[in-house]
């Protein structure tokens, strides 16, 4: 933006329901003075739904629209005596949409990698069940500049933030998710007004397949960031969860927790404590 033009206006369509997040990012070498973008966000009518700045860039995050229709953001510089230059994105939840062409569905074990230009973030989307866990790690790539560090956000498909990191190798590890059904994967440079390559890498650890093909239920242990979580058929009626510090043992601890039922399985989880633990079902 410059004295000619001190305004700039986006207009996009949406529908009721949908969130957007918008983000500005400064580039400096095409900037003036002490520049900084000013977001905002109107209803077609002029009412003002958001608005964000900040000294590297501005973010309009993860807001819900209630109505369908047209929206337009307009873009401009906090101090009026300043003139820039900046890079816009906008994200809509749901969906993995990106202007750059980067981002899409990704699937367990795939390795994507993507430019990010100055205010860019790209998305990408895949679908879990309940009780399912993801690891998500991010690397910085040649070309980047100095102070590019990647920020991952892993979110809900209607916009609800699940985790996050930063830093020059963010890791979301073992996440378990809550519910079933799309998430997004967004990633961007945690300063907006740097640029960079990043390497991303994505792993699902599917729930166990515990179906029963003797007369004993099996028991499945998965890790979820700082627990385990034990998991076990709703239909091995009569069995209770026990645990003990060695093997062998006669001195098994009944687990007083209650299972919550995920899909066709029992779930429990529980601290990783330095000690060792050992678990077993039994029939009561």
């Amino acid at each position: 933006m410059s004295e000619s033009e001190p305004t700039n206006y986006y207009s996009f369509t949406a529908q009721a329901g949908e969130s957007v997040t918008i983000l500005a990012g400064i580039n400096w070498g095409s900037s003036q003075g002490d520049f900084r973008p000013l977001l905002e966000l109107y209803t077609a009518n002029g009412t003002l739904l958001g608005t964000n700045t900040g000294s590297t860039g501005a973010i309009i995050r993860t807001l819900r629209l209630t109505n369908d229709g047209d929206y337009v953001i307009v873009c401009r510089a906090t101090d009026p005596a300043t003139e820039g230059a900046y890079g816009l994105t906008l994200i809509k939840f749901p969906g993995c949409n990106d202007g750059e062409g980067e981002g899409g569905t990704i699937a367990s074990g795939q390795n994507k990698s993507g430019q990010l230009p100055v205010g860019d973030v790209d998305a990408y989307c895949f679908a879990a069940q309940a009780g399912e866990s993801v690891t998500i790690l991010a690397g910085i790539g040649f070309g980047s500049s100095g102070d590019f560090q990647p920020l991952i956000e892993l979110y809900t498909v209607d916009g609800r933030l699940v985790a996050y990191a930063q830093g020059i190798s963010p890791k979301l590890e073992n996440l378990c998710v809550s519910e079933a059904g799309t998430y997004m994967i967004l990633i961007r440079a945690g300063n907006p007004a740097a640029f960079g390559v990043y390497n991303l890498r994505f792993r699902l650890t599917p729930l166990p397949d515990l179906s029963v093909t003797d007369l004993f239920p099996k028991l499945a242990i998965v890790p979820c960031e700082n627990n385990v979580v034990l998991y076990w058929r709703t239909n091995a009626v009569g069995f209770h969860l026990e645990k003990a510090s060695e093997l062998p043992s006669t001195n098994w601890l009944s687990v007083m927790q209650e299972p919550q039922i995920v899909g066709e399985l029992f779930s429990i989880s529980e601290p990783v404590l330095e000690s060792r633990k050992f678990y077993r079902l039994k029939r009561e």
